[in-house]
């Protein structure tokens, strides 16, 4: 949903949609919105509704590059059309007001495969972060002028708290597409510096599997199946130095500890939960395989068009929130399997 001067002089929505959940960078809340995201849910719409959505504001305390969250009920001309969410929109007018940088100094690119798309910024913008990650692959990280050259342009905090979050999530997804990088120049800011940052987006596929770190794995392990992506070379490549593997695993069990803390992320689940529940039966009616045009597809070619889907829903929700349960632990011993040592000392520090 983009605003337009012909429904409001402003330009921008005008109201505390996300009730402060959306705030700037020093924790002001946003309460104007130039483009919004008006989301079914994307791969999770037959399954918790809520999947991004929870997993994004379970980080929100440790992490800064987020799309806040409210979930609405949608009519189109009167026909009612379920639950969807609003969430922010990452373009342009997000990072200007969420880190105070000039438009015009973004460069934004989007992965869906190996070679970025360029959301704002020049074919340049591209180019550097495609060299970064080749110079990553190409030198050992662990020389500290090798090292001292990508933290010259890169947010080494954040990326080790992006790829804690990733690994953490199991999100599979992030390893192929749903990556946006990001930076500006604008000496005004703090985060002006030119270093490249990373958004976290689209997590429908994240905490679908059992607990077993395939994801992890894949990262550290220089999988031959994966094709070189730039953020995963600069990454891995990283954790050669001793003082980035340190920042990471220092990183996550301090994560450990606080936000994927096992009761504290289900009181949260269990409160977003709460706030759709009572429009699920409704939702689901709407979109039954049963009444609904994919029911019709089913039928034609000879599937089943009948199933319980708010009690697959149901189902779903208490999947979500065994993984939550069981993460921490399954991650802990992943960690302490594949840095020993020093994932000992990362623990105690």
């Amino acid at each position: 949903m983009t605003t337009g001067k012909k429904y409001n002089s402003s330009g921008a929505f005008q109201y505390d949609l996300f009730r402060g959940q959306a705030a700037d960078a020093d924790g002001v809340p946003i309460t104007r919105f130039k483009d919004l995201v008006l989301r079914n849910s994307g791969g999770d719409f037959y399954s918790t509704m809520l999947r991004d959505a929870f997993l994004q504001s379970l980080v929100m305390p440790v992490y800064d590059v987020l799309q806040a969250y409210r979930p609405c009920i949608l009519f189109i001309d009167g026909e009612y059309w379920g639950l969807h969410n609003i969430r922010e929109r990452y373009s342009e007018a997000y990072f200007a007001q969420h880190f105070h940088v000039k438009e015009k100094s973004l460069a934004i690119l989007k992965y869906f495969g190996t070679d970025p798309d360029i959301v704002a910024g020049t074919e340049q913008d591209k180019q550097d972060f495609l060299d970064l990650g080749t110079y990553a692959a190409e030198h050992d990280l662990s020389v500290q002028a090798h090292y001292d050259y990508v933290a010259q342009r890169v947010d080494l905090d954040g990326l080790a708290r992006y790829f804690a979050i990733q690994m953490y999530f199991d999100n599979d997804d992030f390893l192929a597409n749903n990556v946006r990088v990001w930076r500006a120049k604008d000496p005004k800011s703090p985060y002006g510096d030119g270093k490249w940052r990373f958004a976290l987006y689209d997590l429908d596929l994240a905490m679908l599997t059992e607990p077993t770190m395939d994801t992890p794995a894949r990262v550290m392990d220089d999988d031959p199946k994966l094709p070189h992506y730039a953020y995963v070379d600069i990454f891995r490549e990283l954790m050669r130095n001793d003082s980035f593997k340190a920042l990471f695993l220092k990183t996550m069990y301090a994560f450990l500890d606080t936000v994927f803390e096992p009761e504290a992320a289900c009181a949260l689940l269990d409160d977003m939960v709460a706030a759709i529940e009572p429009e699920m039966r409704e939702h689901c009616a709407r979109w039954s395989l049963e009444r609904g045009f994919i029911g019709k597809i089913l039928e034609r070619f000879g599937g089943s068009k009948t199933e319980d889907l708010y009690a697959k829903w149901q189902e779903a929700v208490t999947e979500l929130r065994a993984r939550v349960e069981a993460r921490p632990q399954e991650m802990r011993d992943w960690l302490d399997d594949t840095f020993g040592a020093d994932a000992l000392k990362a623990e105690n520090s």
